[in-house]
């Protein structure tokens, strides 16, 4: 094991799967950037989110991520709650929009900023 791998907690099996450098393409730079932008620092991450960035990071541009070798339960846990608040989120936007469709005047199509709201929540004309 060299000194590098030593250094990194590195072991046997780290040595089997370690990847070259993969090359990005369009649509893996675009999920980065597109996760980047998203990135609103610290309004709308939490501990979690931000490991699992840094995961994708990592695997995306390096192909490894020694983290899931050296402590692979934690890694894990940090995937599992950012998905279960991923899914959180979008029952309670759904719930949102379902509140706010009924609460729409009539006469919604009459007025552009009552109108723009019932575009977004999907009520059609």
């Amino acid at each position: 094991m060299s000194e590098q791998e030593q250094q990194a907690g590195a072991g046997p099996v780290e040595r089997q799967v370690r990847l070259s450098r993969p090359k990005l393409g369009r649509q893996q730079r675009a999920v980065l950037k597109r996760m980047g932008d998203a990135r609103k620092f610290p309004t709308n991450t939490d501990p979690c989110s931000r490991h699992v960035a840094l995961m994708a990071e990592g695997l995306m541009r390096r192909g490894e991520m020694p983290a899931i070798f050296v402590d692979p339960q934690h890694c894990g846990e940090s995937m599992a709650y950012t998905v279960a608040m991923l899914w959180e989120a979008r029952n309670e936007l759904a719930q949102l929009k379902k509140l706010a469709r009924a609460s729409l005047p009539d006469n919604w199509a009459d007025d552009y900023e009552t109108a723009a709201l019932a575009t977004f929540l999907g009520v059609e004309a």
